[in-house]
């Protein structure tokens, strides 16, 4: 498999990020202010293609990332705000793209969005916010509205100068937590399960609170743990 590294930029240039995908699916960017542009991914070469030549962009692009209709997506910006759209509603012909996220609050941002299958039991699937005041937030997926396009619902109350610093969906009554210390040093994994996720667990409204998230030093800032499982023998 290949990675970020084994790729060659121009002078200057270097990778952001990558995703896996399929020469059917379309390529959907999303601009600073909420607009979706579309690009068929069958027509990229190994060279790539630069950016300003896919679509009529409006405003700053901010990621891109592939869509297509058996999927729906969730929608979430740090000011708070999440909703689920169809992978269909995603689409668009016209190059000068289309409305989708309206962006609620200064400086609010759009998360890379969460592939979900149209037919998911949102019953039985979980939304896990982390905050920059380092808190954790749960509530069931069955509490986010599908609609066509807008700013959707509020997650949680969010004191002033708060956002959401990320957004993960999961399927089972536990969470992996990672914790950093100001130094930079990584603590032990915390795996939130339990009496303690189901404390956390709780209505997504407008007055929920955010929990801490116990560490051992309490000045250390929380993430998503990324498990990176190691190769097999056939893998590598």
């Amino acid at each position: 498999k290949k990675s970020l590294e084994d790729f060659t930029f121009k002078e200057g240039d270097s990778g952001s990020y990558s995703f896996t995908c399929m020469n059917t699916d379309t390529m959907a960017m999303f601009d600073s202010d909420g607009k979706v542009y579309n690009s068929v991914l069958n027509d990229f070469t190994k060279e790539g293609a630069p950016i300003g030549t896919l679509a009529q962009f409006q405003a700053k692009l901010e990621f891109a990332f592939p869509v297509n209709e058996n999927n729906s997506y969730l929608m979430t910006q740090s000011s708070g705000f999440i909703f689920i759209v169809k992978g269909g509603n995603l689409l668009t012909k016209m190059k000068a793209g289309k409305e989708m996220v309206t962006l609620n609050g200064e400086g609010s941002k759009l998360f890379v969005p969460t592939a979900l299958p149209n037919d998911v039991d949102k019953s039985n699937w979980k939304v896990a916010i982390i905050t920059t005041d380092n808190k954790l937030v749960l509530f069931k997926l069955s509490e986010v509205s599908t609609i066509g396009k807008g700013a959707g619902v509020v997650t949680c109350a969010l004191p002033n100068d708060t956002k959401i610093k990320a957004v993960k969906v999961i399927t089972d009554d536990c969470v992996l937590i990672e914790a950093t210390t100001p130094k930079g040093k990584k603590e032990k994994i915390i795996k939130v399960e339990g009496d303690f996720f189901n404390k956390i667990l709780r209505k997504r409204s407008s007055a929920a609170k955010a929990i801490a998230v116990p560490t051992k030093d309490p000045e250390s800032s929380i993430d998503f743990a990324v498990i990176v499982e190691e190769a097999s023998e056939t893998d590598k």
